[in-house]
């Protein structure tokens, strides 16, 4: 199921007493979240709605037994098994790698379990989960060492992160929303020697539609109730909380670097769209190419960060052709495009269109503004 933007679920529903005073988002991130709320169809009635009923009731509300919503929140490699309460609200699932993806328990069979493993993400990607030996890095230093004894960061056991393994099996535990956040401003709130940022996280109850996908990364992260919930946790969330514990600073400068890269994309193709309706009809393709861009930035682990700092807007051609030139994003676009996959001198060619269209977008802003002026 497809879920598009006023159906994801706000970001202001964290509970009350977790609201600890803090310091504002920086102005530049809430500038450039209040333009994405501006832009092309994102008109009042298509933003999120506030909820009218605490996050703590969810499973009365929804009516769902424990077992359905273990059932849906399991992935493709990593099954979840059951949850138990957090005391802040909310819950702490548990997932157990399923057996055919299991390297540990029968060395015999562990080219066999690695090869499955590997060609499942490959037909999963981008919507790829994790091995539990580099879950536990990016929790870390984010320096491979493949050893699962090595203790996650204690911080992501306070929010409910754990692997442990036994004869047979890797388990791993991750938090849903409420008692992430639960869990989170309690240690904001009990450590304020961390000086962690304020973190706001989107619901989404399936799969969100690319452009969806991209705004809620403008002012957080999102967290799936579904089947992308592994993905969401282990692909996306575990670096962004691993950026909060460098700090508020350290937090707003990789936001900064890593918003203004998807918003660039964003700004120039609402800009073009709006000067030549003619692109309207390559809208699928053109919220293809920002889906993956947020997808491939919000997925980059700590450790390599310093490396992609400063992305200028001079860049994104090249971002649009090493996309499509990577073989698993191009298996990606055959699978949405069947009939008529672009390449990348094709989206190559789009860009160039969509280029040409934001420039004179933004030479009649100046004019306008220049003749009201006088």
């Amino acid at each position: 199921m497809n879920i598009t933007l006023n159906e994801i679920k706000p970001y202001n529903d964290v509970p009350v007493d977790h609201k600890i005073a803090s310091t504002p988002l920086d102005q530049r991130t809430q500038k450039i979240y209040e333009k994405s709320k501006e832009a092309e169809d994102l008109k009042p009635s298509h933003r999120p709605i506030p909820r009218s009923y605490s996050l703590s009731g969810l499973d009365q509300i929804s009516g769902k037994t424990e077992s359905e919503e273990c059932n849906e929140r399991s992935g493709h490699l990593w099954e979840c098994t059951g949850r138990r309460p957090s005391k802040f609200g909310g819950y702490i699932y548990e997932f157990k790698l399923r057996d055919e993806y299991n390297d540990w328990s029968d060395h015999e069979k562990k080219n066999e379990r690695i090869y499955n493993a590997q060609e499942k993400r490959s037909e999963i990607f981008p919507a790829t989960e994790l091995s539990a030996e580099y879950i536990v890095d990016l929790m870390g230093s984010g320096v491979p060492n493949n050893n699962l004894n090595s203790n996650p960061m204690p911080i992501f056991k306070d929010l409910g992160y754990s692997c442990r393994e036994t004869p047979q099996d890797i388990f791993m535990e991750m938090p849903d929303r409420e008692a992430l956040l639960g869990a989170y401003y309690n240690l904001k709130k009990e450590r304020p020697e961390y000086n962690l940022p304020d973190l706001e996280i989107a619901s989404s109850e399936g799969i969100a539609d690319d452009r969806s996908f991209a705004i809620a990364h403008f002012k957080g992260g999102l967290l799936s109730t579904g089947i992308e919930f592994c993905h969401d946790q282990q692909v996306h969330m575990i670096p962004r909380l691993r950026r909060t514990f460098e700090g508020s600073d350290y937090y707003q400068k990789t936001e900064h670097m890593l918003i203004g890269s998807v918003f660039a994309f964003y700004r120039k193709i609402y800009m073009a769209k709006e000067q030549d309706p003619n692109l309207l009809q390559h809208s699928e393709k053109l919220n293809f190419v920002l889906g993956a861009q947020t997808d491939s930035d919000f997925a980059i682990p700590f450790a390599e960060l310093p490396k992609k700092i400063g992305l200028q807007e001079s860049d994104l051609m090249d971002s649009i052709i090493f996309l499509f030139l990577d073989s698993r994003w191009k298996r990606y676009a055959q699978k949405r495009f069947p009939e008529n996959t672009p390449t990348w001198q094709d989206m190559g060619d789009l860009w160039r269109d969509v280029e040409k269209a934001a420039d004179v977008f933004v030479e009649n802003r100046k004019q306008a503004k220049a003749d009201l002026s006088h």
